[in-house]
């Protein structure tokens, strides 16, 4: 589950609404755990979603891909920034 809280400053959401993301992984079994918390200060995606995750053959992980949208300089095209967040399936849950 990925949580979004969205900058509420009329002026700043001319350049990005995105202020911090925290991306949970919750299981019926064994409670919830994050995996990946950022905050946005400065430069504020204008979006962010889970993308795809993968999870292993071999091993109880997985890999979960984000895509940050940034506002490009005059408008679209935007930009996108990936960031990649792991976790084990059995352990570190709370």
């Amino acid at each position: 589950m990925l949580g979004i809280v969205e900058n509420t400053d009329k002026e700043s959401r001319l350049y990005g609404v995105v202020k911090f993301a925290r991306l949970r992984l919750i299981s019926k079994r064994y409670g919830e755990k994050v995996l990946f918390e950022k905050s946005f200060p400065d430069a504020m995606p204008l979006d962010m979603n889970v993308q795809a995750f993968l999870k292993s053959p071999h091993e109880p992980r997985i890999a979960v891909i984000l895509v940050e949208v940034y506002r490009g300089y005059e408008g679209p095209t935007h930009t996108g920034h990936i960031e990649i967040a792991g976790a084990s399936l059995a352990t570190g849950f709370k």
